[in-house]
């Protein structure tokens, strides 16, 4: 069996200001560092770790870098793990959008596939995607424990996708996973099973979703 440690990255700058980040750039804020020693620490602490993987996107690298120097492992990277594509409206101030989009953001940022921003990504191509990575993760390290940093939207398509939950129901049943949790998924007979959700190890240094995405 392989265990897979999903690690939504720390509290970034685009988290901070409210904006729509997609596969742009935005580095953690010294809240999301903090929130990233937390997490390495719960893992380093509560798991043998042979592996450790993440999205290219350095807020999700340097999420895990703690990590990295606490077990002597190197962090392969891998685009595959990068947030949700949001074309045009990557960078935008998601009140903005709101205010200008109204029905068609909401519509998009409810998980639907019936409206993808222009030149973005839509959740199901998402979903594959990430899959497709988890997956590769997955076979080459069998019966490890593997560590994978990603991205909140790119948790919530892998969890819709290997629980079976339908693109237009994620909204209501998939919350994106909190900043520098963990999703300890298992892998076996080719097939995931989630395990549980941990973030009782961020204490006050939790951090909510912004409103409205």
């Amino acid at each position: 069996m392989t265990t897979l440690l999903l690690i939504r990255h720390g509290f970034s700058t685009s988290n901070e200001d409210g904006t729509l980040t997609g596969q742009l750039d935005a580095p953690l804020t010294p809240l999301g560092v903090l929130q990233g020693e937390a997490a390495s620490r719960y893992i380093y602490e509560n798991y043998t770790v042979d592996a450790i993987y993440s999205s290219d996107l350095s807020r999700a690298v340097d999420t895990v870098r703690p990590l990295a120097e606490l077990t002597k492992l190197p962090i392969f990277t891998d685009p595959d793990f990068r947030e949700m594509n949001c074309g045009a409206w990557s960078g935008e101030v998601v009140a903005s959008l709101i205010e200008r989009y109204g029905d068609a953001y909401r519509e998009w940022a409810n998980a639907s596939d019936s409206f993808v921003p222009e030149g973005g990504e839509a959740w199901s191509a998402l979903a594959r995607r990430a899959l497709d990575a988890l997956l590769r993760v997955a076979e080459a390290e069998k019966g490890k424990t593997v560590a994978v940093a990603t991205h909140g939207g790119t948790i919530k398509a892998l969890r819709g996708a290997y629980l079976g939950i339908p693109v237009e129901e994620w909204r209501e049943k998939l919350p994106f996973a909190p900043n520098a949790s963990v999703t300890v998924v298992t892998y076996e007979d080719g097939a995931f099973r989630e395990e549980r959700i941990v973030e009782e190890y961020l204490g006050a240094l939790r951090t909510e979703m912004p409103k409205g995405i």
